[in-house]
């Protein structure tokens, strides 16, 4: 609210946290890319409250990032048109872009993430 009062030109358009794992496997075998099911839950309540308030909130990103010795260049991870892959120092850096419908519930159809002039 008090964005809304002291900026009321601004839009907010979404949400972005992070997941950290200890290395990528552990991220891999939790599908750290993707909202947890506590993530789906905040998305639903956070949304309607937003709308109420007159935002059109829409995308939500998820960046999980875990130790990974191996390098991997600038990539969607396993192939995946809505997510982008990165090493960040001794981790990997995972980015998942999601669509927040009107009931609050991720989507991914029609999601492609892209960052033009990613610095390597």
């Amino acid at each position: 609210m008090a964005a809304t009062t002291l900026f009321p030109q601004q839009q907010a358009i979404g949400d972005f946290h992070s997941h950290v794992y200890t290395d990528i496997g552990e991220l891999r075998y939790n599908e750290g890319r993707q909202p947890s099911g506590g993530d789906a839950g905040f998305a639903m309540h956070w949304s309607r409250s937003m709308r109420d308030l007159g935002h059109a909130v829409q995308v939500d990103l998820v960046i999980a990032i875990a130790q990974c010795a191996r390098r991997v260049p600038h990539s969607h991870y396993v192939r995946m048109g809505n997510t982008l892959q990165a090493t960040v120092g001794a981790c990997r850096a995972v980015i998942g872009a999601y669509r927040i419908l009107q009931s609050g519930s991720y989507a991914t159809n029609g999601v492609r993430l892209s960052v033009p002039g990613m610095a390597t």
